[in-house]
């Protein structure tokens, strides 16, 4: 069985990101996918202090609810983002979650 991991980068419900995640999530679920949303909005995630300290280890300092999603990109097949675009980027919950 194919484990997905669907990533949503929107804080609005039922939002375009949202419903466009959901009918892909029910196309997977129907095709026997394992799939786990997580709403990023959700998660306190703190920015990347840019301090060096995953260079000495692989491991951030910061523990925060990145560490949940850490875990998850290490044991999913796939990994599915969604996110609305604002000002020619993705959202800041998205960013933070990137650049961590």
């Amino acid at each position: 069985m194919i484990k997905v991991l669907a990533l949503l980068g929107s804080a609005r419900k039922n939002g375009n990101s949202d419903l466009l995640l959901q009918s892909l999530v029910k196309g997977l679920t129907s095709e026997g996918a394992e799939v786990e949303t997580v709403r990023l909005s959700k998660l306190k995630i703190n920015p990347c202090l840019n301090c060096g300290g995953c260079d000495i280890d692989g491991t951030c300092v910061q523990k925060d609810e990145m560490l949940i999603l850490f875990d998850k990109l290490l044991t999913y097949d796939i990994i599915v983002l969604a996110s609305p675009i604002y000002f020619m980027s993705v959202s800041s919950w998205t960013k933070a979650m990137i650049d961590r």
